[in-house]
Formats: C-alpha cells, structure tokens, sequence
C-alpha cells in the first residue's frame, strides 16, 4: 500500500526518485532489518537477497544479518505455521505437533509449552498436558507459571486427581495469592 501510494501521489521528479529508491539495496535492506525485528526471517532473507541483486555491498553487517536470519528462520517458520494452523482452528492434533517440533528446537520456549498443554487440555489429553507442564523440571517466569498451575488444575481435576488438584490448588494460594483458588481450597476443606 505504501509503495502505491508514494509512486501515486508524487510529483514526476519525486516519482521518479520514489521508484528508484524503492527499487534499490538501501530500500530492501532497510526493510530487512526491519522485518528481522519482527520475527519475519523468511521474508528478512528475501529482502536481503534482493539487496544484493540491486548490489549491496559485503559488510560485516549484512554477514551478521545473514548469520541471524539462518539461525532463526527454521524455528520461526515453523512456528508461524503452528499459530496459524491453530488460528484457523485446523485439527489441534496436527496443531499440537507442529508446536512440539518447535519445542525440541527450543525446549526452554515457555510459552510453547504452555500453548501445547492447552490444546491438549483442549481436545481432551489431559495427562499429555500434565506431562507437558510438569513432567521435567522447568523454571517457569511468575505469570507463565500461574498459566502452567491452573492447566494442571483443569487437567488434574479431568483425571480426577485429586491429590494434584490440591498441590496446584495450594501452591496457587501461597504463591500468588490467587483468590479462586483460595476460594477453592476454602470450599473444600
């Protein structure tokens, strides 16, 4: 849109530099660089390759650049084919899959883990999702952990398993101070 609108809406000499800039190395690598920071590495090594077409010059920069898109092209494009798949509600088994190749790319992805737990939780795989949660030991960040606890209440409490519910329940309250689970546990004893 952007490039439409900038050879469009200028004048015959600024047209004409629009066209020439954006048809230029400094314009694709710019825009790799970009496109690196947003996690787009697929697009980034286009961009990239068409800045050398146009005859980009080797630098250490444009090497470090390339080192950065291969060291992380695989991951995140396989990532982004899971978060689609799921975003457009494809069969979560297929879904769940596509999140644990990324996660024995990158075992400490909390957040993957997470995602994984929950469409097992989802469709019904309770005990995968307790073994994704728990079953090694992971040092989760404060707020994911709190995600990972109340997984494996819903989980636990679907295996009716009781004594699970209870520790997560438990280390809810004293940990984070969540009142639902203080609630719970109120209710219960």
């Amino acid at each position: 849109v952007a490039r439409t609108l900038a050879t469009n809406l200028t004048t015959d000499a600024d047209g004409a530099a629009v066209r020439a800039y954006i048809d230029s190395a400094p314009y694709f690598w710019t825009n790799s660089v970009t496109l690196v920071r947003q996690f787009q590495f697929s697009d980034a090594e286009r961009l990239l390759q068409d800045a050398k077409a146009e005859g980009l010059p080797a630098s250490d920069d444009t090497a470090r650049l390339m080192e950065k898109i291969e060291a992380e092209k695989a991951f995140y494009d396989l990532y982004d084919q899971a978060r689609i798949a799921q975003s457009n509600f494809e069969d979560y088994s297929e879904v769940i899959e596509l999140y644990e190749k990324c996660l024995a790319m990158r075992p400490n992805e909390h957040g993957i883990r997470l995602d994984i737990a929950d469409l097992c939780k989802a469709i019904g795989r309770h005990q995968r999702a307790l073994e994704t949660m728990f079953g090694r030991q992971i040092q989760y960040p404060p707020q994911q952990y709190h995600r990972a606890l109340w997984i494996g209440v819903e989980s636990a409490n679907a295996l009716r398993r009781g004594d699970l519910v209870g520790k997560f329940l438990n280390e809810l309250a004293t940990r984070f101070r969540d009142p639902r689970a203080m609630q719970i546990l109120q209710q219960n004893q």
